[in-house]
């Protein structure tokens, strides 16, 4: 019985209860403290990044012919002035950069940037801006222009330069009416350098596709539009798949989630953080560089037999050819491979083919082979794009033609060196190299 002087009672119920709410509290602060935080720290990448990234959506500066209050001062011989701004820089702190375009009808235009936000046009260094011709519609030649600029953006006490790729279509242009009134801009800049997991160090890069200058990105959106891409394949470029990752979202290399933890406006450091969360990891294409090992797969082809690429195909060459009888160019590329094929077979060359033809397209896919002239053995699933070998070599257009070596399972050629004219070529001097061995 419980006593009655007004004394809190603790019974053993009670007592059970609170110790498994304290473990539990300890628990969770060891998982804090045990977080394992890898810093990193990136470059700052002021101009020349955009290159080497993977494109961006432009993002536009809308002209107008009214004139800002803040405009204090306009070079002498401006005529046809047209105003914007150029938002940019940590959200506490925006820059609205002004923007000047001098376009009178008939002549070239000219751009002015207010980098340094004083009011006046004419104590700023002059922005690149050059025109080129473009082809449009009907034949005819349209000019555009293109250039860059850099605007210098505070970070807290550290001011960083911003370089912008600029580009303006002709407003003449029918089929780019949308961009008449409009300058577009794409990011320059970036941070670079090495990211490690565990021991292996990988290029990396992050991207601000909003281009606003803040790498914190959007906060109340499903993604932040601020994107980590890695190299994890060596082959030199960002890949689409599996290569590009949101900061705001967790993320899986080599079976770990990581998290990306304490950035800032500017990314001059943040912590890769392994996650208590799991997602899937998504794997990135494989690198069909001449000379890197092709992925090996076995599957059933249409006429039964089973494939097991490319150790079925020792001593050989095998070309290995994704297509689809839908594929125009695939249509007139083909009497050119079949004669190859004819021509070389006896002398040591093998083919697979891969259809990425649709779903119940096995009978056009039979009568095509037949008439067509194509013994060699085809696989097909009927996924389309979305063939299981299409996703295994990241597949993106057709034809895709692939040379291996059947002995190493290596890349001897890829693309435009086995498609028309060099495709003979190409294959009589691999079979010449591998004979020679």
């Amino acid at each position: 019985m419980s006593k009655t002087t007004g004394e809190v009672v603790i019974t053993s119920g009670t007592r059970a209860i609170r110790q498994m709410w304290l473990a539990i509290v300890i628990a969770s602060l060891c998982l804090c403290v045990g977080v394992e935080a890898e810093p990193v720290h990136l470059k700052w990448v002021e101009t020349g990044a955009g290159g080497r990234m993977t494109s961006v959506q432009p993002h536009r500066i809308d002209l107008s012919d009214r004139k800002p209050a803040e405009i204090k001062r306009l070079p002498a011989d401006v005529t046809a002035p047209l105003y914007g701004v150029l938002s940019v820089g940590p959200a506490e702190s925006i820059s609205q950069v002004a923007v000047l375009l001098d376009a009178p009808e008939g002549k070239p235009s000219r751009l002015f940037v207010d980098a340094n936000g004083d009011g006046d046009f004419t104590n700023d260094p002059l922005p690149r801006w050059e025109s080129k011709p473009y082809p449009g519609q009907e034949g005819k030649i349209f000019t555009q222009f293109i250039g860059n600029v850099a605007v210098p953006v505070l970070y807290g006490k550290t001011k960083l330069p911003l370089h912008f790729t600029l580009q303006r279509y002709d407003p003449a242009d029918p089929a780019r009416t949308g961009f008449k009134g409009a300058i577009l801009y794409s990011p320059d800049y970036a941070r670079e350098g090495e990211i490690k997991f565990g021991a292996k160090a990988y290029h990396a890069m992050l991207l601000d596709a909003i281009v606003g200058g803040d790498f914190r990105g959007l906060t109340n959106a499903g993604t932040t539009g601020i994107f980590l891409l890695i190299d994890l394949n060596g082959n030199g470029v960002f890949d689409s798949r599996g290569e590009i990752y949101d900061v705001g979202q967790p993320f899986n290399i080599g079976g770990t989630t990581y998290e990306i933890h304490g950035l800032t406006a500017s990314a001059e450091a943040f912590d890769l953080v392994k996650s208590a969360k799991k997602v899937a990891e998504i794997l990135p294409p494989p690198d069909l560089r001449v000379g890197h090992v092709v992925p090996a797969f076995e599957k059933k082809a249409t006429d039964g037999t089973t494939i097991r690429f490319p150790q079925d195909y020792r001593g050989k060459l095998v070309l290995l050819y994704f297509w689809a009888t839908w594929c125009g160019v695939c249509n007139r590329e083909m009497p050119t491979v079949a004669k190859a094929y004819e021509a070389l077979h006896p002398l040591g060359l093998e083919m697979v083919g891969v259809s990425l033809d649709h779903e119940n397209a096995a009978t056009v896919l039979a009568d095509y082979t037949h008439q067509h002239g194509m013994p060699w053995a085809e696989i097909y699933d009927g996924k389309w794009m979305q063939a299981d070998l299409a996703q295994l070599y990241y597949v993106q257009h057709t034809p895709t033609p692939i040379l291996v070596d059947g002995d190493t399972g290596k890349v001897l050629a890829i693309g435009p060196d086995l498609r028309g004219d060099r495709l003979n070529a190409t294959l009589a001097d691999a079979l010449k190299t591998h004979k020679a061995r």
